[in-house]
């Protein structure tokens, strides 16, 4: 009753009622006469029902429900109540969208992101915005963090990265209610940018995050320094740290990539770049790994990380913290024994599916006609090297590529779900 909603898909319940077998449920505009023209009438047999259909954005409804006994008699309707569903934020529109096979479309809601503008929303189908949260909520700082969605609980709520970069702040972690209702705030006082790419939920109830790490090095002796840049011996190399921490804000667990791979392992023409001018000295970083995905596996008590820079997945023993493998990418050290020849370039999304398999977005930046696709993994553990075969891929078409910004899921009903 007198509730605000941030969705067009509403929950309605009721406390069970003597002698009743179903319930009416009528809901109208509030300014309706005596629900004439409802935007639902239906009858149910449940204390709980969610209609998705008929309500629009920015306008105010009543309803009411009443029993139904086993011979069909009406009770008395309920006392009116009612609620409001708030107006779409402006930024947030239909998109267009084709559908092919609407029998074969798995029901549900995909979840977007406003990058930038600190909303998360919903789609049907149709493309229609169906729930939103925003940003203008209060942190114990009093600061304010862009939200942006990773992945949904058990609970019902939803954890993310709140990014801090336009106050100059690092990001953090924190989980939200879909109500909009800030519920967890990660610990704010982290290194450089902070949380960056992914969020991850530990089934302990603890949350995994990609972190900003970086270690000033010596330039490598294989990289031409221009002669304006002569005086430069050290530059600074951006990595990345893998955190876990509990709801009191400790830290439980990490690993970093200084610690487990070799620093042959670079890509010397982004490195170079660095000493293009007119770049200035002061602003110099080696942006070494850019892990942008994170995935624990509770089967093999494992974590899988998505590098993207060195075009490589990680498999970690959560235990130890020793590399299990690395996938992908051939490099100097010799330490990526495993899919040498997947060709994989600048994936994201790394996670493993319920039959054990790896999926992947393989972005697919540096071939020529930005092939990217979505990768089904088989790894065949041996005796010696593990053995990595693609058992399903999907490669988008002409256009419709990515050389950043991507992810890949696999659906209950086994369709694949790639956004580019």
């Amino acid at each position: 009753d007198n509730d605000s909603l941030n969705t067009v898909h509403v929950l309605f319940e009721w406390e069970q009622l003597s002698n009743a077998v179903s319930y009416q449920i009528q809901v109208a505009e509030n300014d309706s006469t005596d629900f004439q023209t409802p935007a639902a009438d239906l009858i149910d047999s449940t204390l709980l029902i969610i209609i998705d259909e008929g309500f629009l954005w920015g306008t105010t409804y009543a309803w009411r429900m009443r029993s139904v006994n086993s011979v069909g008699d009406f009770g008395e309707w309920s006392e009116t109540k009612i609620f409001h569903i708030k107006p779409l934020p402006p930024i947030i529109v239909s998109l267009d969208v084709s559908i092919y096979d609407s029998l074969s479309y798995e029901d549900g809601i995909t979840i977007m992101d406003r990058l930038g503008e600190g909303i998360i929303y919903a789609i049907d189908m149709h493309g229609d915005p169906v729930w939103f949260v925003h940003s203008n909520i209060d942190w114990s700082n009093g600061f304010s963090y862009l939200m942006q969605f990773t992945h949904f609980l058990p609970n019902g709520n939803f954890i993310g990265i709140a990014e801090g970069r336009e106050n100059n702040l690092p990001s953090r972690a924190f989980e939200m209610g879909i109500d909009n209702t800030l519920i967890w705030e990660g610990p704010g006082n982290l290194e450089l940018f902070g949380v960056h790419h992914d969020v991850f939920p530990m089934p302990n109830g603890n949350v995994l995050a990609i972190t900003i790490q970086d270690t000033l090095l010596p330039i490598p002796d294989e990289i031409d320094v221009p002669e304006e840049y002569s005086y430069i011996d050290s530059v600074s190399w951006q990595g990345d740290r893998i955190v876990e921490w509990d709801r009191n804000g400790d830290e439980i667990w990490s690993w970093s990539v200084f610690d487990h791979f070799d620093m042959q392992d670079f890509v010397p023409e982004s490195y170079e770049s660095m000493f293009t001018p007119p770049n200035n000295p002061t602003d110099f970083f080696y942006e070494w790994t850019h892990s942008n995905a994170v995935w624990y596996d509770i089967v093999d008590n494992v974590i899988y990380l998505s590098v993207r820079n060195l075009s490589r997945i990680t498999k970690i023993d959560y235990l130890t913290g020793n590399v299990v493998w690395n996938m992908g990418k051939s490099m100097p050290s010799g330490d990526v024994t495993v899919g040498n020849d997947l060709g994989l370039s600048g994936q994201h999304s790394v996670k493993v599916l319920d039959n054990r398999n790896i999926m992947v977005y393989d972005n697919g930046y540096e071939s020529d006609s930005l092939a990217s696709k979505g990768l089904e993994i088989s790894v065949i553990n041996s005796d010696s090297i593990p053995e990595a075969e693609v058992i399903w891929d999907y490669i988008l078409p002409d256009g419709l590529g990515s050389p950043l910004m991507s992810d890949c899921d696999r659906l209950s009903d086994g369709n694949s779900l790639l956004t580019s």
